[in-house]
């Protein structure tokens, strides 16, 4: 996603876009909620990004070129996107991760004897799964809900 200034939009990007098959989505003009999502988001990663590739820069001053930590991005990117997959979003109870699949996917959450392999599956099993999944994201999305209702009305206090 990004915006539809002509650093984005041109031919240079859309042939990178088409070779690693990916998917541009341009923003609309004059839609600063949209654009106000993709720079939170690139802060989010920006921000892992610069702990990984220097986790000591602020504790050892001198011994990092700090202009060097950006060519160590592309080693990190993948850790940097499953950190932020996986982190919790306090206000939903759950991580981006277990939106997406509908289900807990937390460590330490397996009952089962993990050495005894996965039970067969049945179509009860599955009947139970898709209706926590849902049950999953419909409780998530209400909570969403009472965030974006939450924030509004903070809003509107100050405004």
């Amino acid at each position: 996603m990004s915006g539809g200034g002509s650093h984005f939009k041109n031919d240079q990007v859309s042939s990178f876009c088409e070779e690693n098959n990916i998917t541009q989505i341009v923003t609309a003009a004059y839609a600063p909620w949209v654009n106000g999502l993709v720079e939170s988001t690139n802060n989010l990663i920006l921000s892992r990004l610069k702990k990984l590739c220097s986790p000591d820069l602020d504790e050892v001053p001198g011994d990092v070129d700090p202009k060097s930590i950006p060519r160590n991005w592309p080693i990190h990117l993948a850790e940097a996107i499953r950190s932020l997959n996986d982190r919790i979003i306090p206000a939903l109870n759950a991580t981006p991760r277990e939106i997406l699949f509908g289900m807990a996917l937390r460590p330490n959450t397996q009952t089962t004897d993990p050495t005894s392999g996965p039970l067969p599956t049945t179509n009860d099993d599955l009947d139970t799964h898709f209706t926590l999944a849902d049950s999953f994201r419909y409780t998530t999305h209400l909570r969403s809900i009472k965030e974006a209702d939450r924030r509004k009305n903070m809003f509107d206090s100050k405004a």
